[in-house]
């Protein structure tokens, strides 16, 4: 039989009345004090194990595919990776060794970050998930510790010249936003920085604030439990 990524016409009435009520417990959810869980601790996690891990919700970079707004995949492709049908990351991918430079970057990204800001940045090795929608998943590189005991999330990039303009005017590039965004709802934490730098000069090195947008999130949700309930569950 053959698989479809579309919601059969016969479940329409059935997937919109789940809705309505995710809804409503996204408006509650977002009034809640909640604490975000562990599903597991990444330390000496092979690849292979986190991409399991990994498969068993919808992590910050997978939120722009659900959003039609990836420039890496389409929601397909990602349906097809959580389902086990066909990875959505294939090692040998023209694009495979940018993304190793930024891993391994990412120390060094964090590094300049809090030198230019002066503030503490520590990294946590667990991959959470969202109390209330467990499919919600969070694998972050660093936390920020302000001055007033309050914690924050720095995501760290890499990228080169020609996607400068998409960092113009103050702007952060949607697929970005959407994926820190996420982070905000999982862990319950009200401010992002997004630092990226282009090659190696410190002198090219971009640094966002994001605050958290209830009302995005909110559509966030929406779009993301309609995935995985939908797709995948």
């Amino acid at each position: 039989m053959k698989t479809e990524y579309r919601v059969r016409a016969g479940r329409r009435d059935e997937a919109l009345f789940f809705f309505l009520t995710v809804e409503r417990r996204i408006r509650m959810s977002l009034n809640l004090n909640y604490q975000p869980g562990v599903l597991v601790d990444t330390t000496g996690l092979t690849r292979e194990q986190w991409l399991e891990y990994r498969r068993r919700g919808i992590g910050g970079s997978d939120v722009p595919a659900v959003m039609g707004q990836s420039p890496f995949c389409t929601g397909r492709d990602l349906y097809y990776d959580k389902r086990g049908i066909k990875p959505v990351v294939n090692e040998m991918e023209e694009n495979w060794v940018a993304k190793e430079v930024g891993n391994r970057l990412e120390e060094l990204v964090a590094k300049v970050f809090s030198f230019k800001t002066g503030l503490e940045v520590y990294p946590l090795h667990r991959m959470f998930y969202h109390p209330l929608y467990p499919f919600m998943l969070a694998d972050l590189d660093f936390f920020i510790r302000f001055p007033d005991g309050k914690t924050g999330i720095l995501e760290c990039k890499t990228s080169n010249h020609f996607n400068l303009d998409k960092w113009a005017n103050d702007c952060v590039p949607l697929n970005y936003e959407y994926q820190t965004r996420h982070y905000m709802s999982v862990m319950n934490i009200d401010v992002v920085y997004i630092a990226c730098m282009f090659l190696n000069n410190e002198s090219e090195f971009v640094i966002r604030r994001i605050d958290r947008d209830y009302e995005t999130e909110e559509a966030l949700i929406n779009e993301e439990a309609y995935f995985w309930n939908e797709y995948v569950a």
